[in-house]
């Protein structure tokens, strides 16, 4: 008989800054793969809101500013 529950590794917690940074490689990641298109108002409410939600938790000021994806948007990101 197997005792699954004691042979678990413990959880890992993520810290909000740890999260933040993860959404920010996404944004990143994002950036590179759609570079020189533009975004429609659905896709830039979503970036906003992901940043704006990224700037609480991490008491950041990152903004963006246009609707398309550029190289200087992702080198913008990646340097947070």
């Amino acid at each position: 008989m197997l005792n699954s529950g004691c042979n678990r590794a413990p959880k890992k917690i993520c810290s909000e800054l740890l999260i933040a940074i993860n959404r920010l490689r996404k944004l990143v990641k994002r950036c590179k793969r759609e570079k020189g298109t533009s975004r429609t108002k659905e896709e830039q409410r979503e970036v906003e809101q992901e940043v704006e939600r990224i700037n609480q938790k991490t008491e950041t000021s990152i903004v963006i500013a246009g609707t398309i994806w550029s190289e200087q948007l992702q080198e913008e990101l990646s340097r947070w």
